[in-house]
This record gives structure tokens, sequence and C-alpha cells, in this order.
């Protein structure tokens, strides 16, 4: 696992894509919604990358009932309207996943209390989750799951916001009760943090 601590979040991110998708010949590519990644996408929305040409993409998760059903594909159709993001309809593997931490250490919608091995399917969102996108209670979501980003060639977990401090602290120290933790044995890991 690499530690890049930086204010420069965004070209980290850029600088590793370009890599990781020459590195490894990448087809796909997995994508978070959400505050994390906006400063990159509005980076792509100025001149897309050309080693965003070819790829797949693929949003990690989505809210699956109640009023806010598809805001994640939303926000990608409005973030990124040049290009196709294909909501989480079913289960596709993807060669490359950048990831943002959530303040309760979940990674997509794979909430605490889900089973490392969980890989796609429909979730009860955690409380926590439900409060920070203000969600109503019951709300479920449609997700990727740490299975599935652990069978990807390579995994970027980028945190950004102090809101995000402990959460990482306890994704550095390996704590088991965080989803995110469970990505630390990846061989191809990379962090990337604003948290200096």
């Amino acid at each position: 696992m690499e530690v890049l601590r930086t204010k420069e979040v965004v070209d980290e991110t850029a600088s590793w894509l370009q890599n990781r998708v020459d590195r490894y010949e990448a087809k796909s590519l997995f994508l978070p919604a959400g505050e994390t990644p906006r400063p990159l996408y509005a980076l792509w929305r100025k001149k897309e990358p050309a080693y965003l040409r070819g790829l797949r993409l693929l949003q990690v998760d989505d809210v699956a009932s109640g009023a806010q059903t598809g805001v994640f594909a939303k926000f990608f159709s409005e973030e990124l309207p040049a290009l196709t993001v294909i909501p989480p309809d079913h289960p596709e593997r993807a060669d490359l996943a950048v990831l943002g931490l959530g303040t309760n250490g979940h990674v997509a919608f794979h909430e605490p209390g889900l089973p490392n091995e969980f890989r796609f399917g429909e979730v009860q969102l955690h409380e926590d989750t439900l409060k920070r996108l203000a969600l109503a209670p019951g709300t479920r979501g449609r997700t990727y799951g740490i299975g599935i980003f652990l069978e990807a060639k390579a995994l970027l977990l980028v945190v950004r916001g102090e809101n995000k401090r402990a959460a990482l602290e306890r994704f550095l120290a390996g704590d088991p009760t965080l989803p995110a933790s469970a990505l630390r044995h990846h061989p191809d890991l990379t962090v990337v943090t604003d948290l200096v």
C-alpha cells in the first residue's frame, strides 16, 4: 500500500490513472459519485484526458429506493455530460477502481456490517450514510462491494476533507470494523489524501 499525502489530490489521481491504464492496458474503471471526485471530474470536463478513451466507466453505487432513486446517475450526467457512466444495474468487473472513503469507513455503499466477500447487490444504507446524504430512513442502495473491488488490477482510495480524518486513521491502523480496511490486502493499492 502506498500512501500519498498531498494537497494536489487531483494531479496525483490523474497521474495514477494514466500510469495504471498504461501498465495494465485497462479497459474498464469503477468511478464514485460525490464531493470527493468532483474536482477530478471538473478537470475532465475542461479537457478529456487520453487515458479515458476506450475505458468502460462503471458507477460504483446509487440510491435504489425512495424519492432520491437514481440520484448518482443524475450526478454523473451533470458532472460528466460528454462521457457515458454506466449505473450499477447488474454486476460487472473493472480493471481499475477509484474509490472514496466514507466517514463511517465505507466505500461505495459497502456499509459496515456487510461481509468483505460482498460483490454486488441492494443493501440497507447505514444511519450515518442516510444522514450525510439527507435520505429517508429505510432507503436502500445498489452497490458494488469489497469482494469485486479486490478483483480489480489496481485500486485508488481517495480521501478528501477533514471530516474523513478519523476514518482514514482507522483505515491506516487496519481497523477490521471498517469495510475499507479489507482493501489493504490488495497488491496495488494507493491512497491519496489531502490530510497532510
